[in-house]
C-alpha cells in the first residue's frame, strides 16, 4: 500500500502531462507558411516510411518520389545534407537504427500523429519518473509543483512531440535517474537490468549520446556500490550486448569499424573554432538561449550550490552536476551548437531533467523564506514566452541566424526601446567579439533587480503578518 501512494502522484502527474501534450498533437494548427515537420524531422519520417512501406532503410528512392509530401509540405526537402558519398556508397547522415525501429509502428499507426502521440507518452512518463527523483531532494509538494510547472513549460512542452533524439534521451535520463535514485534497493536485479538497457540503447539513437550514458551507468553504479558484483553482472549484458550491435550496423553502413563508427565522416567539422561561444551561448545567446526563452531555468545554478551545500545530497548533486556539465560543453563545442531549424535550445533538452531538479531546490530555498517575487517574476515571463509560442506564432522559438531574439524581434516590434536592446543583449553567432560586454551588463542589470525585490519580499512579508487592530465592543 505505502508503494502505491507514493507513486500516485507520480501518476496523476503522467496523466495530466499527457493529457496536454495529446491535445497539442491533436488541435495545434499547423503554423502559417510552415510547415508540421521541421530541420530532421522530416528527414526521420521518411525512414520510417522506408521501413514500413520498402522494409529496408534505403531512402533514396523514398526522396525521388516525393514521399515526404505527407509530412513536409512547401519547398523541396534539402537532400544534400542528410545523404553523402562514403568510399562509394551512399550514407543517411543520421545513419542510427534508433529512431526508425522505436517509432515506425507508431507511423504505422497514425503516420506523423501516431509518432508524436508516442513521443508525448514517452515525455510524460519521463517526467514522472522525474517526480520520483524531485522527492528525493526537496518536500513532496514543491516536487510535484517543480516538475509540473516545467513540464508544462517552454522547452519540455514543445520538445514533448518534437521528433528528435533528444526528446526519447530525455525521457531515458528521467528513466534511469529514477532507478539510480528512487528506487527500492531491493530490487537491484531488477533495476541493474533497466538501466542497462536504457543507457546501452542512448548511442542507438545517436552517437553523441555515448558519453551520456557512460556517465549515468558510472552514476549507477556509484549508487549501488554496496553491491557493485550483482549491479555488474545483471547491467553489463544488455550493454554489451546493444554496443555490439551498434558497432556491427556501422560495419553495415561503412563497410569498417574506424573513426566512422563514432563519429559520421559526413561532418568532419566537429569542433567550433571558438567553444566558448557554443557553451555560453547555449544558455545566454538571445537568439538561441535557454535563459532568454525560459528565464525560469536561471534558478538553476542557485539551486544546484544550495544542494551541493546539503551533505546528506551532496554526493548525489555532484554526479547530476558532472552528468549536465559534461554533456553541456560537449554540445557547446559542437560546430553546429544551435541545431539548425530546431526550437532553442535543442542540444540542452537531453539533460533538462537535472536542470528541473536544481529549479525545484532554489523554489523550495526560496519559498521557505518568504522569497516569493523572484520566482514568481521568472515564472510569469516564461508562462507567457511559452503562451506566444504555442498560441500565437510557433516560429518564434526557432533561430533564423539572424543575431537577435525572435520574440523581441517579432512580437514587440512596435516597442522601439526593446526593439533597441536587442543591439546590446549577448549575441555569440552574430557578435561574438562584444557578446561578454552584453553578457556582463545583463547580468549586472538581472543581479540587480534580483536584490531589489529581496527587501519588496520582506515588506509585503511584513505587511501580511501584521496583526489587525480591533476596538472592544
Amino acid at each position: 500500500m505505502q508503494f502505491w501512494l507514493s507513486r500516485r502522484p507520480a501518476l496523476l502527474l503522467f496523466l495530466i502531462t499527457f493529457a496536454v501534450y495529446a491535445l497539442l498533437v491533436l488541435f495545434f494548427s499547423r503554423p502559417p507558411g510552415m510547415s508540421m515537420t521541421n530541420g530532421d524531422e522530416p528527414h526521420y519520417l521518411l525512414q520510417m516510411h522506408s521501413l514500413l512501406v520498402d522494409h529496408d532503410l534505403e531512402v533514396q528512392n523514398n526522396y525521388a518520389n516525393l514521399d515526404y509530401r505527407e509530412f513536409f509540405v512547401g519547398e523541396t526537402l534539402n537532400v544534400g545534407a542528410y545523404l553523402y558519398r562514403y568510399h562509394g556508397r551512399t550514407i543517411r547522415h543520421h545513419f542510427s537504427l534508433g529512431m526508425p525501429l522505436l517509432l515506425t509502428p507508431a507511423y504505422a499507426l497514425g503516420r506523423r500523429v501516431g509518432v508524436q502521440l508516442l513521443l508525448a507518452l514517452l515525455t510524460a512518463g519521463g517526467m514522472s519518473c522525474l517526480l520520483l527523483v524531485a522527492r528525493r531532494f526537496m518536500p513532496p509538494s514543491i516536487a510535484f509543483a517543480s516538475v509540473l510547472l516545467c513540464a508544462l513549460l517552454y522547452p519540455i512542452v514543445i520538445y514533448s512531440h518534437q521528433i528528435y533524439p533528444e526528446t526519447i534521451v530525455m525521457a531515458l535520463v528521467a528513466f534511469v535517474l529514477a532507478q539510480t535514485l528512487a528506487v527500492s534497493e531491493a530490487r537491484l536485479r531488477r533495476r541493474a537490468v533497466l538501466v542497462g538497457v536504457a543507457v546501452g540503447v542512448m548511442p542507438h539513437f545517436q552517437n553523441k549520446f555515448i558519453l551520456l550514458s557512460a556517465l549515468l551507468f558510472a552514476f549507477f553504479l556509484w549508487s549501488t556500490r554496496t553491491d557493485l558484483k550483482t549491479a555488474l553482472r545483471w547491467s553489463l549484458p544488455p550493454i554489451v550486448l546493444l554496443a555490439a550491435g551498434h558497432l556491427a550496423w556501422a560495419y553495415v553502413i561503412y563497410g569498417e569499424l574506424g573513426r566512422s563508427a563514432l563519429i559520421s565522416p559526413g561532418y568532419p567539422l566537429l569542433v567550433d573554432a571558438r567553444i566558448d561561444d557554443g557553451v555560453l551561448g547555449l544558455w545566454f545567446d538571445q537568439e538561441v538561449g535557454l535563459g532568454f526563452y525560459a528565464p525560469l531555468y536561471l534558478m538553476a545554478l542557485p539551486g544546484a550550490i544550495i544542494l551541493l551545500r546539503q551533505p546528506q545530497r551532496r554526493a548525489a548533486t555532484c554526479w547530476l552536476v558532472i552528468i549536465y556539465t559534461s554533456f553541456h560543453l560537449l554540445s557547446g563545442a559542437y560546430y553546429d551548437w544551435p541545431a539548425g531549424l530546431s526550437p532553442a535550445p535543442r542540444y540542452l533538452i537531453p539533460v533538462i531533467p537535472v536542470l528541473v531538479i536544481f529549479v525545484g531546490a532554489a523554489l523550495e530555498w526560496l519559498l521557505r523564506r518568504g522569497q516569493f517575487l523572484q520566482p514568481l517574476l521568472l515564472t510569469l515571463i516564461t508562462v507567457y514566452f511559452t503562451y506566444l509560442i504555442l498560441f500565437v506564432q510557433r516560429a518564434y522559438m526557432f533561430p533564423f541566424y539572424i543575431g537577435t531574439n525572435s520574440i523581441l524581434r517579432e512580437h514587440f516590434r512596435a516597442n522601439h526601446l526593446i526593439i533597441w536592446l536587442t543591439t546590446w543583449l549577448p549575441s555569440f553567432l552574430r557578435a561574438p567579439e562584444t557578446a561578454y560586454v552584453s553578457l556582463a551588463i545583463v547580468g549586472i542589470i538581472f543581479l540587480t533587480g534580483m536584490a531589489i525585490l529581496i527587501p519588496v519580499n520582506r515588506l509585503l512579508i511584513a505587511a501580511l503578518n501584521r496583526p489587525t487592530d480591533r476596538t472592544d465592543a
